[in-house]
């Protein structure tokens, strides 16, 4: 789960694209931002462009089969 301490910092956005769309190990990604596992719940930092990773480090195992990574965090980017 991500967190944050200061409001200001941060922005709801609930017409922003990207966040319903589920994506496979091994995609670029298409917006910088904080990607979650649906299947385990963790979480990885990827840049535009970035393949999400087929693996990742979590309290709980995740099968490559049911990893799916979704858009929790989007950020601008500069």
């Amino acid at each position: 789960m991500a967190f944050y301490k200061d409001l200001n910092v941060v922005r709801y956005d609930v017409l922003g694209p990207g966040y319903e769309n589920l994506l496979p190990p091994d995609t670029s990604v298409p917006l910088d931002g904080i990607y979650r596992c649906e299947s385990c719940g963790g979480e990885v930092v990827m840049r535009r462009g970035e393949l999400l990773p087929d693996g990742h480090k979590s309290e709980r195992a995740c099968s490559t089969n049911d990893m799916k990574w979704r858009l929790i965090v989007r950020s601008e980017g500069h």
